[in-house]
């Protein structure tokens, strides 16, 4: 309980020093560039200051692709890890640059469609002698603008394909919603009350987010440190391990905290070693069966593709495992199964 106790303090720390207030506009992401492959972090920072003056949440993600205009697979990661509703990128043209390329690139994420846009500043309003406050202005007018558009659209339904704005041009390219991918590592402290005494051990869970609130949890955990079980013929040294499926409903994904709950299944393997007081014999037994699970998770985001992650799980075993000595019961794993875990956990 102690150990727990202390995982929670630490936990709270963390997410004092991480957390931060959502806008209410939503949150736009920022593509910086290395100037060395045409960045302008001039640009970058005064849009940022821009962004956040007009109440958007601003969040940044490298890339280093030369390409003026991001692909399919470079941009979707970046916007659907993030959740942002809008993304930005500066490229820098060289003054001697016959080009008419905008050096400013909008992508809007329209969520009532999953659809993604991409928008640049007209050719007409485009000078080689751009200033990065200039480009700054005119990526924060793009933003605001559009993303006004989008949100008083008609329902798709009834949508009808209508012309854009006068300061944009060129075709809408729509791109569709791919899913999200995490890995969650964790150590671990469990045990099963009127059984087994407190273990330790590892979580390790892999999650394929399908939808924004839907995904489905592959878990492994085991015991690195066995629990016990005491008898008038001496102890038992217990090591659990478990093989769950869950699916996982998430609460608030787009907030810098959020809550999920999962529900599911899976198998529970128990490995009992008995250290017998003579004349009873040393033995080791083995025992799988099936489990009823159910896990609630409190995530904080740490960084775009980190999160905090305090999970607390409980389960069922079906038939509860039995410990035996000499023929007699002296307790039982599984009825309830409760651990809880903190770790760290990675999107892609």
């Amino acid at each position: 309980m102690h150990t727990l106790v202390c995982l929670l303090a630490f936990a709270t720390a963390l997410v004092a020093n991480a957390s931060h207030a959502t806008s209410g506009r939503g949150r736009v992401l920022l593509i910086t560039v290395p100037e060395t492959t045409g960045g302008w972090p001039d640009a970058e920072q005064r849009a940022l200051a821009e962004l956040r003056s007009l109440g958007f949440e601003v969040t940044r993600a490298s890339s280093t692709t030369p390409e003026r205009t991001l692909s399919q697979a470079q941009l979707i990661p970046l916007v659907h890890r993030t959740r942002a509703i809008a993304a930005v990128r500066f490229v820098r043209t060289s003054p001697s640059s016959q080009s008419d390329e905008s050096p400013v690139v909008v992508y809007v994420v329209d969520k009532a469609t999953g659809k993604y846009d991409i928008r640049r500043v007209s050719p007409d309003r485009v000078d080689h002698q751009l200033s990065a406050e200039q480009a700054a202005l005119l990526a924060a007018e793009l933003v605001y603008s559009t993303l006004v558009a989008v949100r008083t659209r008609p329902p798709p339904a009834r949508a009808t394909t209508a012309p854009p704005p006068p300061e944009l041009h060129g075709p809408a390219t729509t791109q569709p919603s791919f899913p999200t991918w995490a890995l969650r590592a964790a150590p671990s402290l469990g045990g099963s009350p009127g059984g087994a005494s407190a273990y330790g051990g590892l979580l390790v869970a892999g999650t394929w987010l399908y939808g924004e609130h839907t995904g489905i949890d592959l878990q492994l955990d085991g015991s690195l440190i066995p629990g016990r079980i005491s008898g008038s013929g001496g102890t038992a040294r217990v090591y659990v391990l478990s093989q769950r499926a869950h699916l996982r409903l998430l609460a608030w994904p787009d907030e810098p905290t959020s809550v999920s709950l999962a529900v599911g299944g899976g198998v529970l393997t128990t490995v009992s070693h008995g250290d017998a007081d003579a004349p009873l014999t040393d033995t080791t037994d083995t025992a799988t069966v099936g489990l009823l699970s159910a896990a609630a998770t409190w995530d904080a985001r740490l960084s775009p593709s980190v999160r905090l992650s305090l999970a607390l799980r409980g389960a069922l075993a079906i038939p509860e495992v039995r410990v035996r000595f000499a023929g007699e019961q002296v307790g039982g794993i599984g009825r309830p199964l409760l651990d809880g875990s903190i770790g760290i956990e990675w999107f892609w």
